[in-house]
């Protein structure tokens, strides 16, 4: 809402425009009615328009304007003019903490003043069981008589704050939440001290202690790692206000300080220990004049041996990059072609828990899978896979026992590095694959995080009969066979009447009924199915990366709930950073949202995580068909028919870009190929003969797929008609596909087959209907 300088909004006249941001535009106003200065912050429409929202905004800002404490921002009234909420606070001469920042690090006297007011602050908003939620220097203004005033109580709720999707959600704001608000739980008074935790280093360094240039790797820092110590940064910050930092940035919240009060005593005490000289800093050794002009002579001598000093350290540690390895598949000890359910079974699940592992790039399982029985050596799987650890596990299942020997080699020098056998009760294989995969962590030098440790430390035992019956389950799905899947759709049915409360065994049923339920013929609610399996594992195990993929799938293609979707996809990925799946999944997803380059981004990791896989290069050239990159799409298709000839979507997406550019006699022959496989790809080769001009033929196809009751083929019918130029009947079967939830309606805006439909009304009613991002 652009309002013009001289304007009167209510009896406010606008006097310039202060700032823009994801809150809305503020703009200095005079009260004409009391003759002061103010400023007026309009909340923006969509935060606004639904009324359950609005009440709530409503009632918080009331809340918040009740507030009477001179740190606090006071704010006059809350109104609404022509359909638009302001509020109008009082405008402070000064600047905002953010632009102090910009110009380098405060004196620690100054950052520990600004910071205690900050929290005075807070503790009166506590006090009345307001929790600000979006504390970050960009709220807080520093008057010229140098008080600070903590602004925009109450707005932070309206936005959705407590959880990290809603669309315009900036890396800045990211930057200063608490773990548990970047998880999208519910959040009390301690995400505040967090927030000032992240403030007080800013101030105290120069800079943000999680930092990265893309909202994924920033969500991760906050969640997995720990800031470097400012003491590093700058020598002279005491070492109590360092310690005083990290207790607030402690990522369980029940391990920070608890209240506000605790945090101000503890500031206070450190406070006078600066002003007796009792704090502590690191040490820091001074030279004299005579000393130094010892040290100028040998500098030149000092660069060199830091320079090969600075070599040597590289090449040493050049593998120290981010760790990739590969589990290739167990053998049995005995060669017992009867156990391999429990070979496989047991490579699945401790892929899982070495995923579990933030630093390790774990190889995914099918391409794991090829180098089953494979007389390859080391540094050859090495140069294959672009990884430099090789695991191998060889294991046995003998009555109630389970015994695995492992070995860990550096493929990359082909040498052994570590081997250790177990035997343990089959009721302790979830831990005993745990300490196996911290024992491997261990030996690649890899330090884990408390809340890896605490993830890879199982102690619950398993039932021996259900998990047998789970690892079948999940050895005759792995084959994506439809004999496989029947098979173990019974195994895991059969685990789950044994034991119902088994989070694995629901896992691995809402994946399977995942899986279906994207194939062309889904049995009745198989997408429903999938979300009740994985809302049971979830409420068993919240641990399980596969559970939330699952469930993120369910909501998205059956629920269209696009937030609850982007949550479960986060989570999932945040659990198992390895999840090839997952970041497919999550590839879509973004480019929904519009989110171009990074859905690319996410299908390079999948075919990073998973190298010899075709589906990968598959599907990032379908990708780019949609985004109208041909040359591109045409280089992955080709890659992915390179691993497997006449691997359908590499056919399929070759086919879409031959098609584009014009070469439709290559096009038609790979569709041509693509439709002998299944009438269920045929609606390509329709499409095709329609772009070529060939319209008989493409009619022919058309009349063949409407004679099929099947929701599946709604979507290729009008992508068919949409290349006919017959705008009637492609809308027609649009409208099928939305009234029937064809899985990929939600697409409409990115798929450029649909171009052509983009500027007819009707096309518009439908995005509009479907709430799909623009």
């Amino acid at each position: 809402m652009a309002i013009e300088p001289g304007k009167t909004i209510s009896h406010y006249r606008i006097i310039d425009k202060l700032g823009s941001g994801g809150m809305g535009d503020v703009y200095k106003a005079e009260d004409t009615k009391l003759r002061r200065m103010v400023a007026l912050k309009f909340i923006p429409q969509e935060l606004t328009r639904d009324e359950e929202a609005r009440q709530r905004f409503i009632h918080e800002a009331r809340t918040a304007s009740a507030l009477d404490y001179p740190n606090i921002g006071t704010i006059y009234e809350i109104d609404e003019v022509e359909g638009h909420f302001f509020i109008a606070m009082a405008y402070y001469e000064g600047e905002t903490l953010n632009d102090k920042i910009k110009e380098g690090s405060l004196q620690i006297e100054e950052a520990i003043n600004i910071t205690l007011q900050i929290l005075k602050g807070l503790q009166k908003a506590h006090e009345k069981d307001i929790v600000h939620r979006d504390i970050k220097p960009a709220n807080l203004i520093l008057t010229k008589d140098g008080q600070v005033k903590i602004i925009d109580f109450g707005i932070a709720k309206l936005k959705g704050l407590t959880r990290i999707t809603k669309t315009g959600t900036t890396v800045g704001t990211i930057a200063y939440m608490s773990p548990e608000q970047a998880k999208g739980e519910n959040v009390d008074h301690r995400t505040d001290i967090w927030s000032v935790g992240v403030i007080l280093y800013e101030m105290l360094t120069g800079e943000k202690p999680f930092k990265a240039d893309y909202e994924q790797a920033l969500l991760y820092l906050i969640l997995n790692e720990n800031p470097e110590f400012m003491t590093k940064i700058r020598r002279d910050i005491p070492i109590e206000l360092e310690k005083f930092v990290e207790k607030a940035l402690v990522k369980n919240p029940d391990k920070r300080y608890q209240t506000i009060d605790e945090m101000l005593d503890n500031l206070s005490e450190i406070t006078q220990e600066i002003k007796e000289g009792r704090s502590t800093t690191r040490t820091v050794f001074k030279l004299g004049r005579k000393q130094r002009k010892i040290l100028f002579r040998f500098v030149p001598v000092i660069i060199l041996i830091v320079i090969l000093g600075v070599y040597l350290w590289q090449s040493k540690f050049i593998a120290f990059k981010p760790v990739s390895v590969v589990l290739l598949p167990m053998e049995s000890i005995k060669e017992d072609p009867g156990q391999e359910w429990i070979t496989q079974g047991m490579t699945i699940s401790l892929i899982k828990d070495l995923s579990k592992i933030g630093k390790l790039r774990i190889v995914s399982l099918p391409s794991a899978m090829q180098y089953k029985g494979a007389q390859k050596s080391s540094p050859e799987i090495a140069s294959e896979l672009g990884i430099q650890y090789i695991i191998n596990c060889s294991v046995i299942k003998i009555d109630k026992q389970i015994k695995i020997s492992a070995t860990l080699i550096d493929a990359i020098e082909d040498k052994y590095i570590w081997a250790e056998s177990y035997e343990r009760d089959f009721s302790d294989v979830l831990g005993l694959q745990g300490e196996i995969a911290q024992k491997i962590a261990g030996q690649i030098e890899i330090k884990l995080s408390p809340n890896e440790e605490s993830r890879l430390t199982v102690s619950r035992k398993v039932n021996p009969e259900t998990h047998e019956l789970y690892l079948k389950g999940m050895y005759h799905l792995n084959k994506y066979t439809p004999e496989g899947i029947s098979k173990g759709f019974e195994y895991l049915h059969q685990a789950v009447e044994l034991d119902p409360d088994e989070p694995l065994v629901h896992a691995g049923l809402a994946l399977a009924f995942s899986l279906v339920a994207h194939t062309p013929s889904p049995p009745p609610d198989a997408m429903n199915n999938s979300k009740e399996e994985a809302i049971r594992a979830l409420q068993l195990d919240e641990s399980l990366a596969e559970a939330h993929l699952a469930l993120g799938m369910a909501k998205i293609f059956g629920d269209w709930d696009k937030d609850g979707a982007e949550k479960s996809f986060k989570r999932a990925l945040e659990l198992n950073p390895s999840l090839a799946q997952g970041y497919n999944q999550y590839s879509w997803f973004l480019l929904l949202k519009g989110m171009n380059e990074e859905a690319v981004t996410a299908l390079r990791a999948a075919q990073k995580l998973d190298p010899v896989s075709p589906d990968w290069p598959a599907w990032t050239s379908l990708l780019f068909d949609w985004l109208e990159r041909y040359d591109e799409a045409i280089t992955e298709a080709q890659k992915s028919l390179e691993l497997v000839p006449d691997f359908p979507l590499g056919l399929w997406g070759l086919g879409c870009a031959y098609a584009a550019k014009g070469r439709f006699n290559e096009a038609i022959e790979l569709h041509q190929k693509l439709a002998e496989l299944s009438l269920d790809w045929k609606s390509y080769l329709g499409q095709t003969y329609a772009l070529a001009g060939r319209r008989e033929e493409a009619i022919a196809v058309a009349e063949e797929l409407e004679n099929q009751p099947k929701v599946w083929y709604t979507w290729g019918l009008a992508e068919i008609y949409t290349a006919l130029g017959d705008k009637d009947k492609a809308f027609y079967w649009l409208e099928e596909a939305y009234n029937q939830r064809h899985p990929y309606i939600q697409w409409i805006c990115r798929n450029s087959n649909l171009k052509p439909l983009r500027e007819d009304p009707r096309f518009t009613d439908l995005a509009s209907r479907l709430n799909v991002y623009k």
